[in-house]
C-alpha cells in the first residue's frame, strides 16, 4: 500500500510575492511505492489543499507555472501550529 498515491503540487518557495503567495513549480503524480526520488522544494498533497475543488485542469496548471503566476496561499495558524495550502484562481481561471 502506497503511503502517497495522488497529484503533488511542488512550490517554487522563491521569490515569495508581497501578498504571501507562491508559484507553482511542477504538478506531478507520485506513488511512494515508487523508488525514484529527486529533490524537491516543498511539495503539498492536492488533498491537503483546503480548495482542492477550485485547482484547475492539468494543463491550465501547466500554463500556471509557464507564466509564473503566483496560485498558491501558506495558511499558518500559530496558535494551533498547523499549516495549511489554498489555491488562488486567478480572473482567467473563473472564467
Amino acid at each position: 500500500m502506497s503511503f502517497i498515491n495522488e497529484y503533488l503540487v511542488e512550490i517554487s518557495e522563491y521569490p515569495r510575492f508581497p501578498d504571501g503567495t507562491f508559484r507553482i513549480k511542477d504538478y506531478f503524480y507520485y506513488d511512494s511505492n515508487n523508488q525514484t526520488y529527486g529533490h524537491r522544494e516543498t511539495v503539498v498533497p492536492v488533498s491537503l489543499i483546503l480548495n482542492k475543488e477550485e485547482l484547475p485542469s492539468a494543463d491550465v496548471i501547466r500554463n500556471l507555472i509557464n507564466n509564473s503566476e503566483p496560485v498558491m496561499k501558506r495558511l499558518i495558524n500559530v496558535d494551533n501550529q498547523t499549516e495549511h495550502w489554498v489555491f488562488i484562481p486567478t480572473e482567467e481561471i473563473k472564467k
